[in-house]
């Protein structure tokens, strides 16, 4: 009987132990921990807010894509790209490798920079630094559409599409777009006439004026010459008279010819 009565014991005081006393510490523990970090403190708030954030990052879809700062063709690019990228994900930010689709964005041409942000909406915010065309490049019988850094926009099928911009020609002139953007600064009053400038022996200018007139410009101290002849232009009137030809190469010395046919 006393043998019986030692195997119960031994087999309530296992239960108890493995089962009853854990459950009672850990309620003990709750309970201590509530009455000392009740849960409207600061001790929870900021591990709850952490944990709440972190879920809603994970379950956030991309809502809607806002493009800032491009040109409406540049935004339909953009749009076109991310649409085919977003897809691939199914909307999901957390399969979103915002590096990539950043170098994806930058092989389209005309960009120059680019930051991408996912906002709290689901709005994926682009913002977008544009390279501004100046200039037509006129070369292997094709229009491109040039930066200042003479980098290619665009292939321009349509030149009408695009007749406010000067056009440039000649072997290696797209390296020269800011020297001619000068030259045709120094001449805003006269520009009404100029058609374009085209380079001659990769060394200077030659700026085309309507009626096939011609203004040749030395290799060295082009602006100076643009100048002078300003100056003339506004004094003389010379570009009101029949001229085929002005030649400025020589310094000092300005050469007219007169055999534009009436």
């Amino acid at each position: 009987m006393n043998y019986l009565k030692t195997i119960f014991f031994h087999k309530y005081m296992l239960i108890a132990i493995n089962y009853v006393l854990p459950l009672v510490v850990a309620a003990a523990f709750i309970f201590m921990w509530f009455r000392f970090f009740p849960p409207d403190q600061s001790f929870w708030k900021e591990p709850l807010f952490a944990i709440t954030s972190w879920v809603d990052e994970k379950n956030l879809k991309i809502t809607d894509v806002e493009v800032l700062g491009a040109s409406e063709v540049l935004d339909t690019q953009i749009s076109l790209y991310l649409t085919e990228e977003l897809k691939k994900i199914n909307l999901n930010s957390l399969n979103l490798d915002l590096n990539q689709l950043k170098k994806g964005i930058t092989f389209i041409p005309s960009v120059s920079d680019v930051e991408l942000a996912i906002e709290k909406n689901g709005v994926l915010k682009v913002v977008v630094e544009e390279k501004i065309p100046l200039v037509l490049w006129y070369e292997n019988e094709q229009y491109h559409l040039l930066d200042k850094d003479g980098y290619s926009l665009d292939t321009v099928t349509n030149r009408d599409t695009y007749y406010e911009f000067f056009v440039m020609a000649g072997k290696n002139a797209d390296k020269k777009v800011l020297e001619a953007m000068e030259i045709l600064s120094v001449s805003k009053k006269i520009n009404h006439h100029v058609r374009g400038l085209v380079r001659v022996g990769q060394r200077r200018w030659d700026v085309i004026m309507d009626r096939d007139r011609i203004i040749k410009l030395p290799e060295n101290g082009p602006l100076e010459a643009m100048r002078k002849l300003k100056v003339l232009d506004e004094k003389e009137n010379l570009l009101s008279r029949q001229i085929s030809i002005i030649d400025l190469r020589i310094p000092k010395t300005i050469y007219v010819r007169n055999d534009i046919q009436q």
